[in-house]
């Protein structure tokens, strides 16, 4: 596997993009079967259900919602599926990731409560590995474009999301690891015993997570042997958040940038040294 190459490391984007899509899917789908009240979704961070307003053409409108969004969710699964297979079988891929690029966008439109971070990371990989084909994205130039865009846009969210922890006085001041593992929605009983069971332990994650975050532009400028030990960091990072707050889709869609990140690494540091 040759990431220094962009045409494979596209690749492996549009892989890692389509199984991250294919797990969404799969859990929209699952919700919506413990569901069947009338009303689509009624989950956290992915809820589907009738849009406000009265009247014949609004209730006509509700009406046709469920059984459509039922097709779409089904084709959404399909067609992450089938890319995914497409890419790792090394056939040509670009007409199946643009039928799930545009899926992708149909199942956000119809959610009236917008995703979580990982559903906008998945999109965003997926439009961009869209319009890269569409420009000739299979081509070394084009291919190097969507590199660049989607590795530091896996950076820049690290970056942000490590500032905005930053300036929470929360954040810098509580053990803020201890308490969502505590929570309802996104806790877990076996880590928040353990966090309670060590003094400290959760404050020195807390703090962790901020400076993993704030340091992951290094990840560009350092050899490209520390930049895959930061992204294995982050990976063991997103396989926690799944493991204690469900967050299972977190896990592929910011693992579909980790290959434009270590293109974008190898890129720079062949320029630098």
């Amino acid at each position: 596997m040759n990431l220094a190459d962009p045409v494979v490391a596209l690749r492996w984007t549009v892989a890692i993009a389509a199984l991250a899509s294919l797990v969404a899917a799969m859990e929209l789908i699952a919700v919506a079967m413990w569901h069947r009240n009338g009303v689509f979704w009624r989950c956290c961070q992915a809820v589907m259900t009738e849009r406000e307003g009265t009247g014949p053409l609004a209730k006509r409108m509700n009406a046709y919602r469920e059984p459509a969004t039922r097709i779409v969710l089904v084709v959404y699964a399909v067609a992450a599926g089938a890319t995914l297979l497409l890419v790792l079988s090394g056939a040509r891929y670009q007409e199946a990731l643009l039928v799930l690029t545009a899926v992708s966008l149909a199942v956000s439109y119809w959610r009236v409560v917008g995703g979580d971070g990982a559903t906008q990371m998945t999109l965003i990989v997926l439009t961009a590995c869209s319009l890269g084909a569409l420009l000739g994205g299979g081509e070394t130039g084009g291919a190097r474009s969507v590199l660049w865009f989607v590795g530091l846009q896996g950076i820049l969210a690290y970056f942000v999301s490590g500032v905005a922890k930053l300036v929470s006085s929360e954040w810098r001041n509580e053990d803020v690891v201890s308490k969502i593992a505590s929570t309802v929605c996104y806790g877990h009983d076996a880590a928040a015993r353990v966090l309670e069971s060590v003094p400290g332990l959760g404050r020195i994650m807390t703090l962790s997570v901020i400076g993993f975050e704030i340091a992951m532009p290094f990840a560009l400028v350092f050899p490209v042997q520390v930049t895959v030990a930061f992204l294995a960091v982050a990976l063991f990072f997103h396989i926690g958040c799944a493991f204690v707050m469900g967050l299972n889709d977190f896990v592929w869609a910011f693992a579909a940038t980790f290959p434009g990140i270590l293109f974008l690494s190898n890129t720079i540091n062949t320029s630098l040294w």
